[in-house]
């Protein structure tokens, strides 16, 4: 049983909800407090649907007073899979009451049959009802309907397919709730049901076709990733990289403040115990607790940035991840010139921003809060009049997240007195967590004070966790530049979007911030050629891929009038990101390369495992070889055996081992084709070299594909860009 205490503070939930609700006592926000809530667990064997529930109820715990208690029903009980940030329980249902006992919040969990009541039902997995929210996660792709739309969960486990379930279910709970309680003419804004949706956090895509739905790799390798505010988009972050199977690398969490209480309604990471401990430290015991291995490369810095950034070598700063709250902090870390940025932000209109600033190429740091300091003094001066502190004292404590000191306290104590609307600070209350909760209870001229309902965080840290994992393992598919999406609407494709940067910005508009970055990185062109392709191309999502090209192939000296032989396989080996749409649109549609076929047109395949490169005539007898050498494994290896047959479909239950090999060769050889039954052999190659089977002296690798044999060299406009000439 939840117990109510000094120590949880719901004022900031309810700060949000004042700005949702209009409305007097009856109508307005009391109308929107104490419901019961239903959470409905169809498949609690699965780890993504695990992870789901956890995340569901670590939420809605903590949406207080909007939500008084949480029914959890179980299907039936199963062995916990999913980790959860110090639950220790063997079971769901166990770990469902220990959770519920950590976050230790005014809302009840409860285990439950069939309860009754519920003014809102979340069901996870396939078979809900028509009434209820139900959302179900595959890989990347979220399902969520209110429409009775089956969103079961698949055996592909990703986090951040997941936890971004959960988030969407609860912010349909919550539209539910807002629909059902309050009239419409009470409500700022629309809000509107999601009725059926598959959300991409691969790419943002909405209802895909074919969808891109990668496997996460076995270890998720995030090189030095440095997070910058552990709050409660940075914290869930955390959580959701640790909830990965398994994680290498350096993670540095970088954080001054403590955990407050005003915090818990949207920490998911955090618990009651953690109220006065560091953030950073928290946060790496969340990292550690699940990967023990890393307690030595897990590293907390209890420390403002400046400071933190004086101390760590500036080539560490690989991908930097901002989830601070001022502008001076953006900035000092923009100043930094990290080579990657990811930064998330919300609003009290339900929005969320995900950014990924590569310099140079779209909106930076600086230029996404152009003119913020200008309002931040204005809002500060007339706050200044309303608590009796002087301006510039506020826009320091503003800009520094500072703490309220005895003295300070004390005099806005005497200057309110008997002003009800203003709560006077504890001392030692960061500046943020007291000015946040006062959004519409301070007139400040019409400033805009970011006080977001406690998921929309959430989210941010959760999607930007996925373009950290992006960042390193499938650069194809990291955000261009920003994706944005309201959660008391539907998700729309056309919010993920390239900015530009704002052209008088103090930072990537300075071309001698330009020359200090592209030094440090050595990325000397590559912002020009990533420029003209984005004007060039509008519609183009893959620019710095395409710059990779470009300066791949200015590195070979394949400039005008040159005839090196550059084949699309070899640009392909040593160009990491690069794919051959980015090449066809580097011919066909910028023009920054030309493509010269030779006399003949002749066809060659390139065998991986040889590495020579052989002509179409030969192509019969290469698979032939290939495909005689993996017969032989499998007549040695009973293993290797099964393994083949499985990927063929072949049932050897009523065969012998050499009629197993016969089977084989028969379904190769029915193939006629033979470019058909090169896939075939390509196909079975990699997932042996894959598997943990023994693979002796045997070496596998496909034999190739066809390509026409053809030469590439920069047209004289790529040379000038790269070189700097505009």
């Amino acid at each position: 049983m939840a117990s109510e205490t000094p120590s949880w503070n719901s004022d900031r939930t309810e700060t949000a909800l004042s700005s949702l609700v209009d409305g007097g006592p009856v109508e307005g926000v009391a109308a929107v407090t104490d419901r019961c809530v239903t959470v409905s667990v169809a498949e609690p064997t699965n780890e993504n649907c695990q992870h789901a529930l956890f995340t569901s109820i670590n939420l809605l715990a903590r949406l207080h007073p909007v939500v008084g208690e949480v029914a959890v029903t179980l299907l039936h009980d199963a062995d916990r899979e999913a980790h959860v940030p110090g639950v220790d329980a063997g079971t769901v249902s166990e770990a469902v009451a220990e959770l519920e006992a950590l976050i230790d919040s005014p809302v009840t969990v409860t285990r439950s049959a069939e309860p009754d009541g519920a003014d809102a039902t979340l069901h996870l997995g396939a078979g809900a009802g028509d009434a209820a929210v139900s959302v179900g996660s595959d890989g990347w792709l979220v399902q969520v309907a209110t429409d009775g739309t089956p969103t079961p969960f698949s055996g592909q486990v990703n986090s951040v397919g997941s936890y971004g379930a959960a988030c969407m279910g609860v912010a349909e709970v919550f539209k539910t709730v807002l629909r059902e309680s309050v009239s419409a003419e009470n409500i700022r804004g629309r809000i509107t049901p999601v009725g059926s949706v598959t959300f991409s956090t691969y790419d943002y895509s909405v209802d895909p076709v074919n969808a891109a739905n990668p496997e996460l790799p076995g270890v998720v390798n995030l090189h030095n990733l440095n997070v910058v505010g552990v709050g409660a988009g940075g914290g869930a972050l955390v959580q959701t990289l640790s909830a990965l199977d398994a994680v290498r690398g350096t993670i540095r969490l970088v954080d001054s403040d403590e955990v407050s209480a005003s915090n818990l309604n949207r920490y998911i990471w955090a618990y009651r115990r953690d109220v006065g401990s560091m953030k950073a430290e928290v946060g790496k015991r969340v990292v550690v607790d699940a990967h023990p291995a890393l307690t030595f490369a897990v590293q907390a810095h209890p420390e403002p940035y400046i400071q933190f950034s004086d101390r760590v070598d500036s080539d560490a700063l690989e991908l930097v991840v901002s989830a601070v709250d001022t502008v001076r902090a953006r900035k000092q870390i923009q100043w930094d010139f990290p080579e990657t940025v990811l930064d998330a932000a919300t609003n009290e209109q339900g929005d969320y921003v995900v950014l990924r600033v590569a310099f140079g190429e779209g909106q930076c740091l600086a230029c996404k809060h152009q003119g913020r300091s200008n309002g931040v003094e204005r809002e500060m001066s007339v706050l200044s009049e309303q608590i009796g502190l002087d301006a510039e004292t506020l826009v320091d404590m503003n800009t520094d997240n500072a703490a309220f000191t005895r003295e300070q306290v004390d005099r806005v104590a005497e200057h309110v007195d008997g002003n009800s609307d203003i709560t006077v600070p504890e001392p030692g209350e960061r500046f943020s967590d007291w000015f946040r909760l006062h959004c519409g209870h301070i007139d400040l001229g019409g400033a805009d004070m970011e006080v977001p309902v406690p998921f929309l965080p959430v989210t941010a840290g959760v999607l930007v966790a996925g373009e950290v994992i992006k960042q390193r393992h499938f650069p194809e598919a990291v955000v261009d530049n920003r994706f944005t999406h309201n959660m008391l609407g539907v998700p729309v494709e056309g919010m993920h979007r390239f900015t530009n940067p704002h052209p008088d910005c103090e930072v990537c508009g300075d071309p001698d911030a330009v020359a200090r970055y592209e030094e440090k990185w050595e990325t000397s062109g590559k912002p020009a050629v990533i420029n003209f392709i984005n004007e060039a191309y509008p519609a183009n999502r893959s620019a710095e891929g395409q710059a990779d090209v470009v300066a791949y192939l200015y590195g070979e000296d394949a400039f005008p009038g040159t005839d090196p032989e550059l084949r699309t396989r070899k640009i392909l080996e040593c160009v990491p990101t690069a794919t051959r749409n980015h090449i066809d649109n580097l011919v066909n549609e910028v023009g920054l390369v030309e493509q010269h076929e030779p006399q003949g047109g002749s066809s060659f395949i390139f065998h991986e495992r040889t590495e020579e490169r052989l002509y179409d005539v030969d192509l019969g007898p290469i698979v032939d070889e290939e495909i005689e050498r993996l017969l032989a494994h499998v007549a040695d290896d009973a293993e290797v055996r099964q393994f083949v047959a499985a990927l063929l479909d072949i049932d050897t239950e009523d065969l012998e081992p050499e009629e197993v090999v016969e089977a084989i060769r028969d379904r190769f050889f029915a193939v006629e084709d033979e470019e058909e039954r090169m896939d075939l052999f390509d196909e079975v190659a990699q997932e042996i070299e894959a598997a943990d089977v023994e693979k002796d002296d045997y070496d596998y690798a496909p034999i190739g594909w066809r390509r026409s044999s053809n030469r590439y060299t920069l047209t004289q406009r790529a040379v000038d860009l790269y070189e700097g000439e505009r």
